[in-house]
């Protein structure tokens, strides 16, 4: 069995316990938690999905920023040095919205975390 806890997304695989589930389902609401054989295989992908587009409309190119800066730990301060000795206030001020993320700091921010660049560009 599969259990798939949709906000935040999470993937349980393997015989989980009745009274996890319950659990998660009064935790994360039973409309949340889906529950599915584990021989049965999701094919709809992920930005196919209403789910993935309402976050999308969420989640601006300063969002995305911060997520990853503090993904990876990072201060602003330490952050900026990476970024080229930027300062932490424009890091803020990005994060923001503030301030937009130029082309360049956007190929920049993917080559740091390793990721599309498509994540900064608005």
């Amino acid at each position: 069995m599969i259990a798939v806890i949709r906000k935040p997304s999470i993937e349980i695989k393997g015989d989980i316990p009745i009274a996890f589930l319950e659990v998660m389902r009064s935790y994360f609401g039973p409309d949340i938690v889906a529950i599915k054989p584990e021989n049965d295989i999701d094919t709809a992908l992920l930005n196919n999905t209403e789910w993935y587009h309402a976050c999308q409309k969420k989640h601006a190119p300063a969002t995305n920023m911060r997520f990853f800066r503090e993904l990876h730990q990072m201060s602003q301060e330490e952050f900026g040095k990476k970024l080229g000795n930027v300062h932490y206030q424009y890091i803020s001020a990005m994060e923001r919205g503030r301030r937009p993320i130029s082309k360049k700091t956007a190929l920049k921010l993917a080559e740091i975390f390793s990721v599309s660049v498509e994540y900064f560009i608005g």
